[in-house]
């Protein structure tokens, strides 16, 4: 499970300092483990805080990076995680920033 997370990292993930972009498409369209896993790996690599995200939190930032926008629009509202981490969702990228 950890070799198809990784390898879709390796595909579709961008690093820009403390923000990460990653293509949804390849998230809706992973198994929920391998989609979750991926945000996982991601998660630690940037050394981002991991006690506060549970199983529940990772659950919540999977539906976000799957979530559609709203008809017309091409930005899902953003959501804050544990760590400060924000979510920002624009056509489809999930951008991960932590402020400095």
């Amino acid at each position: 499970m950890e070799s198809r997370a990784r390898r879709l990292l390796g595909r579709y993930r961008r690093l820009y300092g403390e923000e990460v972009r990653i293509q949804t498409r390849p998230l809706r369209h992973s198994p929920d483990l391998v989609a979750r896993t991926a945000l996982t790996l991601m998660w630690r690599w940037q050394g981002w805080p991991m006690a506060d995200m549970g199983f529940d939190k990772w659950n919540e930032l999977l539906a976000f990076a799957r979530e559609p926008a709203a008809d017309g629009e091409t930005q899902v509202a953003p959501r804050m995680f544990p760590g400060g981490i924000r979510a920002e969702k624009q056509g489809g990228v999930l951008r991960l920033i932590r402020p400095e």
